[in-house]
């Protein structure tokens, strides 16, 4: 891989998309005709929400070279936010029956097929996920709430939660998940009960605005106003951090 490649990889892999889109601009600007550079373009530029330009960015590499898969699926990830969701249908679920898609790659196609309103097809790539690895957590939690949007039973949800936290004890988000779950059936002191373990300096660790919220509001039902007031502040503290970031 040539150097300016390694960097623009490295950059993008961790998040620097501001600074891998100038590189590959940089790159376009001396080899307009680099298949590989108009493919990064189309990636970098679905990370920056800037989708119809990624598809058109991405569609011109394909011209020029093939697609990797994971830019097969940013493209057909891209049809469906421009409004081609029958196309992005097609192209996503082609990947479900593909054994050498990555599990996390699954998981993209399940979350497009789940954003142009396929829930069914969502659950399908999810089994295939769990094909691939038995033993991966996001697999089963991810299922879950496409199941809940098929409209399948709360036991179901239930177990496939379940199973998520018994292969990663440590995510807290699969368990306020189980926890909003039995919210949601009113089983508060179930609900309760999931997250009654979590210490004050674990919930300082948790990163997710929204499972702060909803710790907090479960906090509150059952008079515990002491970690209630932290999921609050933190969830604050998380959102002025990101308001820095967003400005810069």
């Amino acid at each position: 891989m040539p150097r300016l490649f390694e960097q623009l990889h490295d950059a993008y892999a961790s998040g620097e998309i501001s600074r891998a889109f100038s590189l590959v601009k940089y790159e376009l600007r001396s080899s307009p005709s680099d298949g590989r550079a108009w493919e990064w373009l189309g990636v970098v530029q679905y990370s920056r929400g800037r989708h119809a330009v990624a598809v058109s960015a991405l569609e011109r590499a394909s011209l020029l070279v093939p697609l990797q898969t994971a830019s097969r699926i940013c493209l057909a990830l891209g049809y469906g936010k421009v409004g081609r969701r029958e196309l992005s249908r097609q192209l996503l679920f082609d990947f479900v029956g593909d054994e050498s898609v990555p599990i996390r790659l699954l998981l993209q196609v399940a979350s497009g097929l789940d954003a142009i309103d396929r829930p069914d097809q969502a659950m399908e790539a999810c089994r295939a996920a769990c094909r691939c690895d038995p033993d991966f957590a996001q697999t089963y939690y991810d299922l879950a709430y496409y199941a809940a949007r098929c409209g399948n039973s709360p036991r179901i949800i239930e177990s496939l939660i379940r199973r998520a936290i018994a292969f990663d004890v440590d995510n807290v988000c699969y368990r306020v998940g189980l926890a909003t779950l039995f919210v949601r059936q009113d089983r508060i002191a179930s609900a309760h009960q999931v997250i009654a373990s979590f210490s004050s300096a674990e919930i300082s660790r948790i990163g997710c605005r929204r499972c702060l919220e909803r710790m907090a509001e479960i906090f509150w039902w059952f008079n515990d106003e002491e970690r209630a007031a932290i999921c609050h502040c933190h969830s604050r503290r998380l959102a002025s951090e990101q308001s820095s970031q967003d400005c810069h």
